[in-house]
């Protein structure tokens, strides 16, 4: 916004009392300890600038507080933050993620710090479009895109709840869904291999560790592919969650995401097997270790397979427990999603399912 200059002059605006102009801003006219003084609105347009002195005249400083219009840097880190502190509201304190700070390191690598109110909407959406990986130079990928959309399409909706700017840009434009990826999911058999090669590459104990890290990763990726958890969800269950035969989840990616699951046969040997390594202490954690993607990485290299990753182990669990004849809406409430994302995204039979699958119709 632009400011004014100490040698302009206050100019009355014609029949608005107590409204003034400066250098293109508007001032309010006010009466401080019996001294008459001005008061910037900080606005240059006329209808804010009265909205403004009005909220001045009846007192709701709170009101021209939430009015002041920011810039898209700090409406994006405003709303990032707003979620962050709604989410620890539920779960107890929490922090910026690593990829709520990628998100708002992006949108200030890709936009200038210019007010909400100069960006059209093909201003906001080329940046995305054209958004390239950092490591490659090849386009990003969708899902790194949509995710970016929604940051700031969140923020300017926020921006308009508010009542900091009147229109969001994005209103009417929506993310188009990522792509179907093929997967090429392991057999049980196939499963088994990979932690048994998880173990055997990784063997060796840890410092000051009482268990190797093999066994804790295999155990870890058996947990996620058994429970069909998110990898978020699976790091926060403690033993102390399950009860009666189910885990309580405490998700926030969805409206679906706080459930229970019902614990399977296999689950419960997974279950087992950690507390015999671990122990079951009721607040401490079941999962052995945070992360499985280095081990995964590893182990299906060394066995020339296609590179696995936690999702790859969500979509294990819904294709088992769909070609085991469980229903699709039962698959979506233990997995938190719905049964169109079941269907669409992690649903994913081969050749030899498929044909066991036919063999059980008559």
């Amino acid at each position: 916004m632009k400011t004014a200059s100490k040698s302009d002059s206050f100019v009355k605006v014609k029949n608005h009392a107590n409204l003034y102009v400066r250098g293109g801003i508007f001032y309010a006219r006010l009466s401080v300890h019996r001294k008459k003084t001005f008061r910037s609105l900080r606005t240059t347009k006329k209808k804010e600038a009265l909205e403004r002195l009005l909220a001045l005249r009846t007192g709701r400083r709170a009101d021209i507080d939430r009015r002041c219009e920011p810039t898209l840097h700090q409406a994006v880190d405003e709303a990032i933050a707003f979620r962050v502190q709604k989410q620890g509201a539920k779960r107890g304190p929490s922090e910026l993620s690593e990829e709520h700070q990628t998100q708002l390191m992006k949108v200030k690598a890709l936009y200038p710090d210019n007010l909400l109110s100069s960006f059209t909407s093909e201003d906001l959406m080329e940046p995305i479009a054209n958004l390239k990986r950092m490591d490659t130079g090849e386009p990003a990928a969708l899902t790194t895109r949509k995710k970016l959309f929604e940051a700031v399409k969140g923020a300017y909706s926020r921006a308009v709840k508010l009542k900091q700017i009147e229109d969001n840009p994005l209103a009417d434009i929506e993310a188009g869904n990522p792509p179907r990826r093929e997967r090429r999911n392991p057999t049980r058999e196939g499963l088994e291999e990979i932690c048994q090669t998880i173990e055997e590459l990784f063997g060796k104990r840890p410092k000051g560790g009482r268990v190797a890290c093999g066994k804790g990763a295999a155990l870890t990726v058996r947990f996620l592919a058994w429970s069909g958890m998110r990898l978020r969800e699976a790091q926060a269950v403690k033993w102390k969650d399950i009860q009666d035969g189910r885990i309580k989840i405490y998700g926030t990616k969805t409206d679906r995401s706080r459930r229970s699951l019902d614990i399977s046969p296999s689950l419960q040997q997974v279950l087992d097997d950690i507390a015999s390594v671990y122990g079951c202490e009721p607040e401490a954690n079941v999962m052995p270790v945070k992360t499985v993607l280095k081990y995964l990485a590893e182990a299906c290299a060394h066995l020339g397979r296609p590179k696995l990753i936690h999702h790859d182990l969500r979509s294990f669990f819904v294709t088992t427990c769909c070609v085991a004849g469980v229903p699709a809406d039962a698959v979506a409430a233990w997995i938190g999603d719905t049964v169109e994302t079941v269907m669409r995204v992690y649903l994913q039979t081969n050749a030899e399912q498929r044909a066991q699958a036919a063999a059980k119709l008559v």
